[in-house]
């Protein structure tokens, strides 16, 4: 029996169809679809040999000069790059601030306003002729990536107007890069004389508070100490506390090294030679040595002259030692009372060196300004050329809107689409059932067989189901479901017939008597009912109590 159930194919508006259900819906509608297709080549031609041509020109212009570079550079190697006004000649650095500001309708609306009065005189109306819809849909201005050449091209169904709105255009941006030019120098210059009258009252009053503290504390910076900031701001009396630190250093060294060895009478000689240097004792002892050097070569050690020179040696060294001692001791308290001196409060160093600092940048900050403002002063009085058009303003030879073969083939595709949609949208409205799988899941029994549209394979088929048990005996009953087509329903009867040798197979599509037969087969093919008839059949079936097999199905024809 036919299942009575709800499923959501039934009632679901978003069915999902596969190309060759696409294909056969197509060939239902065989009109429509070849309708709506010609519709779109038709509107289509008609638009493209209607409409006005279009025609092109365009321009290139550099939108620098080197020698913007070349100042912008100079500028930025005597005072850096920080400035906000350099920025204005760096072209580099300013490219698309350029581009816009030539987008802008302070340079482009004078040239609009002469356009659209050309336009006048040609009695073309143009009451509805905006700035904003010209620019967009008529110019294109973009800069060419990478490079500082700017690409300019206008478009225009008035092909004697286009030649002469690009010269205005590419004369207007010459006379811009000149004012710009000036513009920016006397901005950069006016910029430098604020700021030099500011870093002139800073550098002064900084120099003095450094002075009157120095003063006030007996400090000063070391002589011949040029730069100041690689030497971390070094001044006299933090020197001469780290050269007597340093001293004072040596001097113990050495007098821990006399007191170690003991008397070592070498180690006294070669200390005293570094820093005694003139003393007599010492060249006594350096002259005793080598007269006590050539004694030895003639007499023997037990010689009473000898013995007497070495004696005396003794006696200088020992002479020498005190004096040694005397000397490094002596020091050492002349070292001790300069490191003392030489010592300030951490705080008094500190606040030294803040004043320091701050009067050297406003000082260096100040020469740069100057720098700056005379390389400005030169910019100014020389002659500069304006921006230089790579190529001059042209008119292409061939119109470049509409393209007849584009709109055509544009026609085309809106005309499959136009008709595939509609297709789809009839097959709805009609409601048939056309997808075989759906077939199968509405009736819910199993399918016996496929009648082909193929003659011969649906001979075939028929033989192979009519010598099954389907039809060995008992009144079987073929129900057509919707308009099949009767020539194939008879064929099959007969055929079933023939093989099977039973001869109670009718064709009723009367189901009030479906009561009567021992078997029931459905005959069903897609597009040959809707879901409304297949479920009120369905109700009727049901309300019979017929004894149901299984079901046919014979493919589109």
């Amino acid at each position: 029996m036919i299942q009575n159930q709800s499923n959501p194919a039934i009632n679901s508006s978003k069915e999902e169809i596969d190309l060759v259900q696409i294909f056969y819906i197509l060939r239902r509608n065989t009109k429509l679809f070849i309708s709506c297709i010609s519709f779109g080549i038709l509107f289509s031609g008609i638009y493209a040999f209607t409409k006005e041509p279009i025609w092109e020109g365009e321009f290139q212009i550099v939108l620098e000069s080197k020698s913007n570079n070349q100042i912008g550079n100079r500028l930025e190697q005597v005072g850096g790059s920080s400035l906000a006004f350099l920025a204005a000649l760096d072209g580099k650095s300013n490219l698309k601030t350029e581009v816009e500001i030539l987008k802008s309708p302070s340079i482009l609306l004078p040239i609009f306003k002469k356009h659209k009065k050309a336009k006048e005189e040609l009695n073309i109306n143009t009451d509805n002729m905006l700035y904003s819809d010209w620019f967009k849909d008529n110019l294109n201005i973009n800069l060419q990536k990478g490079t500082s050449v700017l690409n300019l091209s206008y478009r225009d169904t008035k092909k004697s107007l286009i030649k002469p709105l690009l010269q205005d255009i590419s004369k207007a941006y010459k006379e811009y890069s000149g004012k710009e030019r000036k513009s920016s120098i006397k901005t950069g210059i006016k910029y430098m004389d604020s700021q030099i009258a500011i870093y002139k009252d800073l550098s002064i009053k900084s120099k003095r508070a450094l002075q009157s503290y120095a003063i006030e504390q007996n400090l000063t910076m070391i002589q011949g100490n040029e730069n100041v900031l690689e030497n971390s701001f070094q001044i006299n009396i933090e020197a001469l506390r780290v050269k007597a630190v340093n001293d004072l250093r040596g001097v113990n060294e050495k007098l821990s090294r006399l007191k170690e060895s003991e008397g070592d009478k070498e180690l006294i000689l070669n200390i005293s030679k570094q820093i005694l240097k003139e003393d007599n004792t010492l060249k006594r002892i350096e002259n005793l040595d080598d007269r006590i050097i050539i004694n030895k070569l003639y007499f023997k050690g037990s010689d009473p002259n000898l013995i007497n020179q070495q004696n005396l040696r003794e006696e200088l060294v020992k002479s020498l030692e005190r004096k040694l001692y005397a000397y490094l001791n002596a020091r050492k308290q002349i070292l001790i009372s300069e490191q003392k001196a030489a010592e300030r409060p951490k705080e008094v160093i500190i606040k030294y060196r803040e004043l320091l600092s701050n009067s050297y940048r406003n000082e260096s900050t100040l020469d740069k300004l100057e720098n700056q403002k005379r390389l400005l002063l030169l910019e100014d009085a020389r002659n500069e050329k304006p921006w230089e058009l790579i190529t001059e303003p042209t008119l292409k030879d061939k119109k470049v809107a509409p393209s007849k073969t584009r709109i055509l083939i544009l026609g085309l595709f809106f005309g499959i689409f136009s008709g595939i949609i509609s297709s789809l949208c009839v097959e709805k409205r009609k409601n048939l059932i056309s997808d075989e799988n759906e077939l199968q899941s509405l009736i819910g029994r199993k399918q016996i067989l496929t009648l082909s549209k193929n003659e011969n394979s649906r001979i075939e088929s028929i033989n192979v189901l009519a010598n099954s048990n389907n039809f060995s005996k008992g009144k079987v009953s073929l129900i057509p479901i919707g308009n099949i087509n009767n020539d194939i329903l008879i064929e099959l009867k007969e055929l079933i017939i023939e093989k099977s040798l039973n001869k109670e197979i009718y064709i009723n599509d009367d189901i009030l008597i479906t009561k009567d037969y021992d078997k029931i087969i459905f005959i069903a093919s897609p597009n040959s009912f809707t879901r409304k008839y297949l479920m009120k059949f369905q109700e009727k079936l049901n309300l019979q109590n017929a004894k149901i097999i299984d079901w046919i199905l014979i493919e589109n024809s």
